[in-house]
């Protein structure tokens, strides 16, 4: 019968968000570890190409692979630094965002992290396993819009007459958007957990509408908690918001819109910004 080695075949669902819904598939390689009795005894990566919601990867069982197991898989990202240290407990820290600069806190864009874990009785070496291990989608998109129409400040003249100066429209290097409330890591659940950081997207300017957008970037969140955003203009901090827990299961391609004082509004905002003296800034969000 040693000779007579059954097959495991490894599904993924590519559910996220714990809604009953398909992901279409992932765009980069997979990474799955086995554990048997919190001990790892083997490391694949599997490509895009061999990864299907039909066709499972195929391999032939060893004598390691038998009894109760642990799978845990995620997908390849860039932006993720894999740690894996022995004194590391099973299904934490093994992906945790990375930082432009260490010690930061800031973190360099995600796009779709799918991660999974699931325990399994493996049986002998000759028996079969079809194994389907539940993804759920780690991260979200989120996409900051902020359009500067005008910033106007009032000139004193000679005998007491006013007129409005030029209008400044600030530049993307001007507007600062932190993002609190998200975590580095997915805990034992598939819930975000782990210590708190703090993303900073980068603004540009989109010549075509003449918004002022930052970039989709990834964010965990814990469960029922607001991702606190508060934006800045030269270091003054002139909005504050929440997004909606309920925004962060929304299907791939879609974005968070603001909230502002709980509603969906298009705010005129008068603040003080260092070296502007008193300005007004009209801002469409």
């Amino acid at each position: 019968m040693d000779a007579c080695a059954g097959y495991m075949h490894i599904y993924f669902s590519y559910i996220y968000g714990g809604a009953n819904r398909f992901f279409e598939t992932v765009s980069t390689p997979t990474q799955l570890h086995f554990y048997k009795q919190k001990h790892k005894y083997r490391e694949l990566e599997i490509a895009v190409d061999e990864i299907g919601l039909t066709e499972p990867y195929r391999f032939l069982k060893n004598f390691d692979d038998t009894d109760s197991l642990e799978l845990i898989a995620w997908t390849q990202d860039e932006a993720i630094d894999y740690v894996d240290t022995p004194d590391t407990p099973i299904g934490e820290g093994y992906v945790k965002l990375k930082e432009i600069t260490d010690g930061s806190g800031i973190c360099r864009p995600v796009d779709d992290l799918l991660y999974g874990r699931i325990a399994i009785d493996a049986g002998l070496r000759e028996n079969r396993n079809i194994v389907t291990i539940p993804f759920v989608r780690a991260v979200c998109r989120t996409r900051i819009t902020m359009i500067p129409q005008t910033v106007e400040d009032q000139v004193v003249e000679e005998g007491g007459t006013t007129r409005a100066a030029s209008s400044i429209i600030p530049s993307p290097e001007d507007f600062k958007f932190h993002l609190y409330g998200t975590r580095s890591g997915v805990d034992y659940n598939n819930k975000a957990n782990a210590d708190e950081v703090v993303l900073e997207p980068q603004c540009y300017y989109e010549e075509s509408t003449g918004n002022v957008l930052t970039p989709w970037f990834g964010s965990f969140s814990s469960e029922g908690k607001y991702l606190k955003v508060n934006v800045f203009i030269r270091d003054e901090q002139v909005a504050s918001f929440d997004c909606a827990p309920i925004e962060l299961t929304s299907v791939p391609g879609n974005f968070i819109d603001l909230v502002i004082d709980g509603h969906y509004v298009k705010p005129v905002m008068q603040v003080r910004v260092n070296g502007w003296k008193v300005a007004t800034i009209e801002s469409n969000m």
